[in-house]
């Protein structure tokens, strides 16, 4: 069976999505200073927790509230969502915190 071209065109969206993302979070690996490279990750930190969170809805989120279980599953299933978004949420602040003080290295360096 042959994939549509819809299918396609998504796969191709969705890696174009994070190719951008993993674009403008590259000067934090690799910092050369400036207010605009600072402002560049910060857009690219954002877009990464908006993909991050709906690519999670999607595939956890909203087939979770599609389907019926038992109690016991529902809590285990609470408990899993609250480790993943409480994983990435760390992450998230583990990277602005990163940039942050690459920026503030440049800044600091930039002043002597």
């Amino acid at each position: 069976m042959k994939p549509k071209t819809g299918e396609w065109r998504g796969f191709f969206a969705e890696l174009l999505k994070w190719g951008i993302v993993i674009l403008l979070i590259w000067p934090v690996f690799h910092p050369k200073g400036g207010l605009l490279e600072f402002t560049r990750v910060v857009i690219g930190e954002a877009l990464l927790i908006i993909f991050i969170g709906k690519l999670f809805y999607d595939t956890v989120i909203w087939k979770f509230t599609r389907t019926r279980r038992s109690a016991k599953q529902n809590f285990a299933a609470l408990l899993g969502m609250l480790v993943a978004i409480g994983t990435v949420m760390i992450l998230f602040f583990l990277l602005v915190g990163f940039t942050l003080l690459q920026y503030f290295q440049n800044v600091r360096s930039g002043l002597r």
